[in-house]
């Protein structure tokens, strides 16, 4: 398995906003959860996710502790690897590599037994700005599930998907999934870190990011040209 894969002066957050946020977290982390299950019987929860996701996404920025006057959330640039094993006993070699090839970079390991929300909840609460998620046979399922709430939470969070499931029928995946903004085929020991370099070149704007490839392409990644023509580019084998 391989690693195939805003301005103004801030203040600090009141321990009263604080407080508000951890229970704001909590609701949506536990109680949501609790309603959908027995609401709709746990077979689904997609319409509370969006809900909550949204509401979440609006009003509350987990762990930032910093607001800027004019309203936005000051966040650190933090890039985040997914990997949704089939067992907790499952290890996922992918995601390591990837965080060994972008120094300071992170991953998170859960399993295709989370519920939809609580994974939801998980990343949102790590406030990542560029997520990476591994596409395998026993997760597509859950990640195209999970793909669909993440606009709603992370709006501006870049979103890069990589693996087996993704390699192939690249371009109607990303067709399918507009809010996938990268896809890496083959290997990401080498494409990844490239694709990192150029996205923080860029101040993490999608678009210039994409403009910059159509002039000069990251060989194993596809992205989404100027003009929102897909480019699927070609794919890489270390």
């Amino acid at each position: 398995q391989r690693a195939s894969f805003g301005g103004g002066d801030t203040l600090p957050a009141s321990k009263f906003s604080l407080g508000v946020q951890k229970c704001a977290y909590f609701l949506g982390h536990e109680f949501s959860s609790i309603i959908t299950w027995f609401i709709f019987g746990g077979k689904d929860d997609k319409l509370i996710g969006i809900i909550v996701s949204w509401c979440t996404g609006m009003f509350i920025k987990i762990e930032t502790g910093q607001y800027t006057v004019d309203g936005e959330v000051t966040l650190d640039q933090k890039i985040l690897w997914l990997a949704v094993n089939a067992k907790y006993s499952h290890t996922s070699l992918a995601v390591r590599y990837l965080r060994e090839a972008v120094p300071g970079s992170d991953i998170l390991e859960l399993t295709i037994n989370h519920q939809l929300l609580s994974m939801l909840s998980e990343i949102y609460e790590q406030q990542p700005k560029v997520l990476g998620i591994a596409c395998y046979i026993w997760n597509i399922g859950i990640v195209k599930q999970l793909l669909e709430l993440l606009p709603a939470a992370l709006p501006d969070t870049v979103i890069i998907c990589g693996g087996p499931e993704v390699s192939y029928r690249t371009e109607a995946f990303l067709a399918a999934y507009p809010m996938v903004d990268f896809v890496c085929r083959g290997e990401g020991e080498e494409a990844i870190p490239a694709l990192i370099e150029k996205l923080s070149a860029c101040r993490f704007d999608v678009a210039a990011a994409g403009t910059a490839l159509d002039h000069q392409e990251i060989r194993g990644i596809a992205w989404r040209a100027g003009d929102g023509t897909i480019c699927i580019g070609h794919d890489v084998t270390v």
